[in-house]
């Protein structure tokens, strides 16, 4: 060791730990250098086992490849979980791909085969029964993994029947992705499929992409009225271009098709096309209708359960345009006869729930019913806490709750949770806009409350 170079201690350690290990032992540590974060035996074993080597086999390997210490050992709830020192992961990547490029492929197909199949299911349990915290706490465990998706079909290390899987499957899981990932990487991924779509000129799928794309401004914008201008200009963009594309195919049917129509509707009910695009929402409602009755043919979109959600998620996007033209009262029915019976039965507490209470507190809030408003944005708030934490729908929870109580003359309270909207909006909404309104209703809520504490107590009534 004294006559190898500094810079170059730590490979020759590592490869002469690398030829003690059996042939077999090897070949588990190149494959599992694939996998990012922290596995257990079993889930190496899950994800890698094929007709070269059993499951037992593979967890004995791994089991070896910690005794090697090549593998650091974390222990988390009596579970031992293995993962790569970033050095240690870097230097046999690169050896796989020097000596073993065919095994390493085969190794990544399975993989790549694991992870489709783990957003398939992990979207069927993130729009299931009481399902969504978990669904969203496995998402979180491989969410490097699923990027890494991506990363793949961009330096064409996947086959193109795989792409095309790939670009399916996060499509189908669109809307998850939309609610749980960040806006910059969402974006980046999809950005990055619709490029392969064209590639592979494959304008069904470049049409879902662009829908998916258009499917986060619009789940991105927190604004009362359900949407704002700014968020419409992002995206009707993507969502005209996927609708001019299915219009040509033709695509009159199917999850992508209904999305497109709903949120493009949705747009031009609030801009320039009110006629138009409520005739959008209403074709959308149908192809909803037509899936829930055979949900069997829509199993690759999820099934019955997604059927049924995505039907009341549409009846939601019609109570969204009534509240765009002051409709509130039929919103209202609307959504408690047709969206929250669905959600209660096939989603109980979750993220889309607490969205459609969100919505009832401010279209009572728009009829003067200031208790009912207070009401339900409390038990959205309540929702988004429990589910979501600190996150963007969170922050609209807390302002529009804070809305409430200065609507109904609550001004501490109001003050309270908008001091508390302020401050998570600067841990997780980059948007001036955004903070800037909140400042300017705190600053007004403070001025009522020292208007009433100066009038000895008495409640401020003609201010407004």
């Amino acid at each position: 060791m004294k006559t190898v170079p500094q810079g170059q201690k730590i490979e020759l350690c590592l490869n002469y730990c690398y030829q003690r290990l059996t042939p077999q032992v090897r070949l588990t540590l190149l494959h599992l250098c694939l996998y990012r974060g922290l596995f257990t035996p079993d889930k190496a074993a899950e994800i890698f086992c094929s007709s070269r080597s059993s499951e037992n086999d593979l967890r004995n390997n791994v089991l070896e490849l910690g005794l090697c210490n090549l593998l650091q050992q974390q222990k988390s709830q009596d579970t031992v979980k293995y993962i790569f020192l970033t050095v240690i992961r870097e230097h046999f990547k690169l050896k796989g791909k020097q000596e073993y490029r065919e095994e390493i492929q085969q190794a990544r197909a399975l993989l790549i085969d694991y992870l489709i199949s783990f957003l398939k299911e992990t979207f069927k349990a993130f729009l299931g029964e009481n399902s969504v915290k978990s669904a969203i706490e496995e998402f979180s465990a491989e969410k490097e993994n699923v990027m890494q998706l991506v990363e793949w079909i961009d330096t064409g290390d996947m086959d193109e029947e795989r792409v095309k899987k790939c670009i399916d499957v996060f499509n189908v899981a669109g809307e998850m992705l939309a609610k749980i990932m960040a806006k910059y990487n969402y974006k980046n991924v999809y950005e990055s499929l619709a490029k392969k779509c064209k590639e592979m000129r494959d304008k069904r799928r470049l049409a879902e992409c662009k829908t998916s794309l258009g499917i986060k401004e619009i789940f991105n914008c927190i604004c009362t009225t359900g949407l704002c201008d700014t968020a419409i200009e992002l995206a009707r963009p993507s969502l005209e271009e996927a609708h001019r594309i299915q219009t040509r195919l033709p695509v009159n049917e199917g999850n992508s098709c209904a999305q497109c129509l709903a949120k493009l509707g949705r747009c031009l009910v609030r801009s320039d096309g009110k006629e138009r695009g409520m005739v959008m929402i209403e074709d959308a409602i149908r192809i909803r209708e037509a899936a829930v009755q055979t949900p069997d043919d829509h199993e690759e979109e999820g099934g019955e359960n997604v059927c049924y959600v995505m039907l009341g998620a549409t009846y939601n996007d019609k109570a969204v345009a009534l509240s765009f033209e002051n409709h509130h009262r039929e919103a209202v029915n609307i959504r408690k006869n047709q969206v929250m019976s669905i959600y209660r039965e096939r989603l109980g507490d979750h993220p889309f729930t607490a969205t459609i209470l969100n919505n009832l507190s401010n279209n009572y809030r728009d009829l003067g019913e200031f208790e009912a408003a207070e009401e339900y944005a409390k038990k959205a708030l309540r929702l988004r806490f429990e589910l979501l934490a600190d996150h963007r729908d969170t922050t609209k929870s807390l302002f529009d709750l804070g809305m409430a109580l200065k609507a109904n003359k609550k001004f501490r309270e109001a003050r309270d949770f908008l001091e508390q909207c302020k401050t998570m909006q600067e841990k997780v909404v980059n948007d001036e806009t955004l903070v800037q309104q909140t400042e300017e209703e705190l600053r007004d809520v403070n001025r009522l409350l020292e208007m009433e504490q100066s009038q000895g107590g008495r409640k401020v009534c003609d201010l407004f």
